[in-house]
């Protein structure tokens, strides 16, 4: 069964496993970013294991498709202990929740539409991810010294801005950054505009971000529009890569 556990990067499932004999819980990361989000959340194992009752176990199960799972024996067949099951399921998502919130980031259920702006954006931002919180203030301030126009966004579930380039009246926006703690790398956007419909900057401007600690993200991500979790950007040099690959972004745009 699947369920909205509200997290970003994955999905989370309980299942039942008959022929094993047990019940499992777990978070399946299966998009672009999978190889990214697995790799920052073992690098907080430590944090992560600890959680659970049952040890959780790792699990890359394909090029894209990673899991990590908790499981314990199970009599199927006995009814009576089925409450026990469901009790031990409803714990699990909730340990998830609770220890990969603050990684990945979460993702808020509803809103009202509204013109966002700085104070209301880290407001929104500090109450669903607070460790996104100061690497989203540190990329706003570098933007707003380094880029003319920062887009702040109008969405009735996220906020959002958009640090803006500009060209010979053209607007160039190389990442966005969302209160549900991720920031976007908007390759896709940028297949659309010159000179970034040329295949070879896109993947220069991917090997650059492929070079921030955790990121590993494959050839065919310069099409997309990958989703990364914003603490990642607080890992001991992450956020220095992060902005030299946008100071090269900002040269190349100057430069044609």
């Amino acid at each position: 069964m699947h369920h909205n556990g509200h997290l970003n990067g994955g999905t989370l499932f309980t299942m039942v496993r008959v022929r094993q004999g047990e019940i499992v819980t777990q978070f399946t990361l299966d998009d672009i970013t999978a190889s990214t989000i697995y790799s920052f959340l073992q690098a907080h194992r430590s944090d992560i294991d600890p959680a659970f009752a049952e040890t959780p176990q790792w699990r890359m199960a394909g090029v894209r498709t990673h899991e990590i799972e908790v499981r314990r024996p199970a009599d199927i067949a006995d009814e009576q202990e089925w409450p026990r099951h469901f009790d031990w399921f409803l714990r699990q998502l909730g340990t998830f929740q609770r220890v990969l919130w603050p990684l990945v980031g979460r993702v808020p259920l509803t809103g009202d539409t509204r013109q966002w702006d700085e104070r209301s954006f880290f407001a929104e931002l500090a109450s669903h991810t607070p460790t996104a919180a100061a690497p989203a203030r540190d990329l706003l301030r570098w933007s707003q010294a380094n880029f003319p126009i920062i887009d702040w966004g109008h969405g009735k579930r996220f906020g959002s801005f958009v640090p803006r380039a500009r060209r010979q009246g053209r607007l160039y926006g190389p990442v966005s950054v969302w209160t549900s703690g991720v920031v976007i790398l908007r390759f896709a956007d940028l297949k659309k505009e010159w000179p970034f419909s040329e295949e070879s900057l896109r993947l220069d401007l991917l090997e650059r971000m492929n070079g921030i600690p955790h990121l590993g993200l494959p050839r065919d991500a310069i099409d997309s529009l990958p989703a990364i979790p914003l603490p990642i950007l607080a890992e001991p040099g992450a956020l220095s890569r992060f902005l030299g690959s946008l100071t090269w972004f900002v040269g190349v745009v100057r430069s044609h």
